[in-house]
């Protein structure tokens, strides 16, 4: 048998091919780190920006369980009755209006905005634009929302603040943390009390994919707090609506059922926008681009579009 015979040279072609194909992995790598750190260089910032409430726009609260409000007159974003609303919102309501004072945490007063006003892009707004354009009635809605605020808090401000605006329907919008305070303060300038419910609250949030299991220790408390909007429900008009904003369909799926259990075992309306939403478009909208809990315009948008489809047999009903 023939055997072929090695070239004297062989090895040393072998490792100049791979000393250049090394070169090559090595110039290519090189070329791509300094893309990265070039293109935010040379590429134009987008004109839009997260907009989210900042704390010094935090006064304090006489409302016992709550320890903050927004303050009135924040430019672009409330007014002087401290609604996340224009300028021209009165407390008596006109004769013949029909007012929906709408309660939420900062889902509904925050978004992506260009330069301008704020409350104008959140959802809110947009449903009393779409509900005016598609009914002959005289429509508004009212945003009452403050950052960080609980169900239970929001019922109290409800009790406390809500129902001297004369509300025909009070809409709570019920976000996946609404069980838990999330008590926003300034961190410089904390309290031992702050400081305990930061902790508290930085804790729970450990747990939050288990909040809504049939095991969770926190459901007791949520049991108790529907127990009382039933309460206030029998006496005040109320919906409640459970607004889907995570990208596990799993867990949110477990987190609106319990919420539509909760509020129709106790009697209170509760509005489905989930079935009213394009499947997936949320996920695929990511909410924010650049935060994955609150919502972008687009989000907003969607949301007020699926709020006034849901709500739209309710205020039929009344005629």
């Amino acid at each position: 048998m023939l055997r072929r015979m090695r070239d004297p040279g062989e090895p040393s072609r072998q490792r100049l091919h791979a000393f250049r194909a090394a070169a090559v992995a090595l110039g290519v790598g090189v070329g791509l780190i300094l893309s990265a750190l070039i293109r935010p260089l040379v590429e134009p910032r987008p004109a839009v920006q997260e907009f989210r409430v900042n704390p010094a726009w935090l006064v304090s609260s006489d409302i016992s369980s709550i320890p903050y409000l927004l303050a009135p007159n924040i430019e672009n974003l409330t007014n002087s009755l401290g609604l996340v609303n224009g300028p021209d919102v009165t407390m008596e309501k006109p004769d013949g209006r029909f007012r929906i004072l709408l309660i939420g945490d900062s889902v509904a007063n925050s978004t992506t905005v260009a330069e301008g006003p704020i409350w104008p892009r959140l959802f809110p707004a947009m449903l009393e634009a779409r509900l005016r354009s598609t009914r002959s009635e005289d429509i508004e809605v009212l945003n009452l929302s403050c950052s960080g605020l609980s169900l239970r808090q929001e019922i109290d401000l409800a009790r406390s603040v809500g129902l001297r605006f004369q509300p025909d329907l009070i809409l709570f919008a019920y976000t996946f943390n609404d069980l838990v305070e999330t008590d926003i303060f300034d961190r410089r300038n904390m309290t031992a009390a702050s400081k305990a419910a930061l902790e508290r609250y930085e804790r729970q949030q450990l747990d939050w994919p288990h909040w809504y299991d049939d095991d969770s220790p926190y459901l007791a408390g949520l049991r108790e707090t529907f127990a009382d909007l039933g309460r206030f429900a029998r006496r005040h008009p109320v919906a409640l609506v459970g607004l889907p904003r995570l990208t596990d369909e799993a867990i949110q799926q477990n987190f609106l059922e319990r919420v539509r259990h909760l509020a129709q075992r106790n009697g209170v309306t509760y509005l489905d926008i989930l079935a009213r939403l394009p499947v997936g478009e949320l996920v695929s909208l990511r909410l924010n681009p650049r935060d994955d809990v609150h919502l972008g315009a687009e989000a907003h948008e969607l949301y007020a579009r699926a709020l006034a489809m849901a709500l739209g047999p309710y205020l039929d009903a009344r005629h």
